[in-house]
């Protein structure tokens, strides 16, 4: 059994060896039936075709992890790491199926977005998965220091907005519409007098409105690099709807300027 996934232009095959049901890599091919999974909430579509003209089907299990695969590229595409990463957390298969999505992962985006995605899902999170597959087989250290290391010289960092839901009213126009969209420009500045964190950092709109701030967790790393002068600024990358936690809504990247 052949199938391959495609994201925008980029594509990859992989084939089931049957009977043991292993995945390998092989050549993408666009034969067979297409199947089209919309995240309709990022505005992504990812193609899964699927050859069957092979002797064995393929199995429920194999099947479960195209999907979720599927759905990590494109989460990750549109920079909601957080949701791909729990999509990550949820495979239940062995050390063989979590690295094959490492590579996968990695030929559609660096290995900087995938340490970035483990950091975004484990560091702060308040749901905070089970370590058990990404980390217990892929390293040997704890998410708080994979973090530290990440965020020292990471060159972009994908992450979310907390505290927007506080200031949602501000950036609604008369119709009730959110006025945000992805591809607004944000700056990162610090607020070394803020009376709840001292190593607080603001997400500023491209007017200098305040739009909320970086996770605890994450500030701690980074104001190290704005107080040393670094300038860092970045874009919204998604906006999901209000049925989603209010902390789990506006998704930004930034880099140093």
């Amino acid at each position: 059994m052949r199938f391959g996934i495609k994201l925008g232009e980029k594509r990859i095959g992989l084939e089931e060896k049957s009977p043991t049901g292993v995945l390998l890599f092989s050549e993408f091919s666009e034969e067979g039936q297409r199947e089209v999974l919309s995240l309709d909430e990022i505005k992504r579509e990812i193609e899964i075709w699927v050859d069957s003209r092979r002797k064995y089907p393929l199995s429920a299990s194999n099947w479960r992890l195209v999907l979720k695969l599927a759905k990590i590229l494109g989460f990750s595409s549109a920079g909601v790491l957080l949701f791909a990463g729990r999509e990550l957390f949820s495979i239940e298969e062995g050390k063989h199926e979590i690295l094959l999505v490492r590579e996968i992962f990695n030929e559609f985006f660096d290995e900087e977005r995938w340490i970035n995605l483990l950091v975004e899902a484990t560091v702060g999170e308040f749901k905070r998965p089970s370590l058990k597959s990404p980390f217990n087989l892929l390293f040997d250290r704890e998410p708080d220091e994979l973090a530290e290391e990440f965020f020292k010289t990471a060159s972009c960092v994908f992450t979310r907005i907390v505290g927007f839901s506080y200031r949602e009213d501000n950036f609604v126009n008369e119709e009730d519409e959110l006025i945000l969209k992805p591809g607004d420009r944000i700056f990162l500045v610090r607020e070394p007098e803020n009376e709840h964190d001292p190593r607080a950092i603001a997400v500023l709109w491209k007017n200098g409105e305040l739009l909320g701030y970086l996770r605890r967790t994450i500030a701690k790393h980074l104001s190290i690099r704005l107080d040393k002068g670094e300038i860092m600024t970045g874009e919204i990358t998604a906006i999901l709807s209000p049925r989603r936690e209010p902390d789990e809504r506006v998704f930004i990247k930034f880099w140093k300027k």
